[in-house]
């Protein structure tokens, strides 16, 4: 990762929730987690693995390649989640998984997810996973999850007005709505009422920075690679590899 945004993502975490006060009222999780994270947030909008999902002249072959870069990100990330304790009164807050999502999309693109995920476990040896060490930090994992289904909805518009795709025909990870879960503004607004202390807000954004962190360091690793594969790629013949 750039030297910049290392020490971006140092900056943002050295700064408690109290450095971001006015003096008449305290910043609720929600406002805290915006004005910590947004430059983030706008770093992984511009990274060249999202910025190719929305260019107008992507090619179902290169939204192939760069989708399985994606769905491997989600894979290593859903499970490694998966193994931190949660109490269970936050579980209404856990996001679907969507890894099992982009597999199904590949295959429906007759992608060989066999070599697919030949690739992605090399993307996984060189990026470092981090350390969950509460349930404050998991709900900052879970923000930046469950509010990537936001951007992700404004990728699939666009995958249906250049590719003609949807969630039945190679598009479920970026088109599929979270029907298990509460809408947003539920989830927001119990996910705020779970973060009601400095130290506990403080926690959350240090999880939803290592998870900025985690997926910039995986679109980096996978980039150079599926670029180059992607601009040599037009579409989809049986499968592609």
């Amino acid at each position: 990762m750039s030297v910049a945004f290392n020490q971006l993502e140092a900056s943002v975490l050295g700064q408690p929730v109290s450095s971001f006060k006015s003096r008449s009222s305290a910043l609720s999780a929600v406002q805290a987690m915006r004005q910590r994270t947004t430059v983030l947030h706008q770093i992984l909008e511009s990274s060249a693995l999202a910025a190719v999902l929305m260019s107008p002249r992507l090619t179902l072959g290169q939204y192939a390649v760069v989708l399985s870069a994606w769905g491997g990100a989600w894979r290593v990330l859903e499970a490694h989640i998966a193994t931190a304790a949660c109490s269970p009164g936050l579980a209404e807050l856990a996001p679907r998984p969507r890894a099992e999502l982009a597999e199904q999309d590949l295959a429906c693109l007759g992608v060989s997810t066999l070599m697919e995920a030949e690739r992605q476990r090399h993307a996984a040896r060189h990026v470092q996973l981090f350390d969950i060490d509460s349930d404050a930090e998991l709900l900052g994992v879970y923000y930046v999850l469950r509010g990537s289904m936001l951007g992700a909805k404004l990728i699939g518009r666009h995958l249906h007005e250049v590719l003609g795709l949807d969630a039945a025909s190679g598009a479920a990870f970026f088109a599929s709505t979270d029907e298990s879960s509460l809408p947003w503004p539920r989830w927001l607004e119990r996910w705020n009422q779970s973060l009601q202390q400095e130290q506990a807000i403080d926690a959350a954004v240090q999880g939803a920075v290592k998870t900025f962190s985690y997926l910039l360091d995986w679109f980096e690793a996978c980039a150079p690679s599926a670029l180059d594969r992607a601009a040599q790629t037009r579409a989809p013949a049986g499968s592609i590899g």
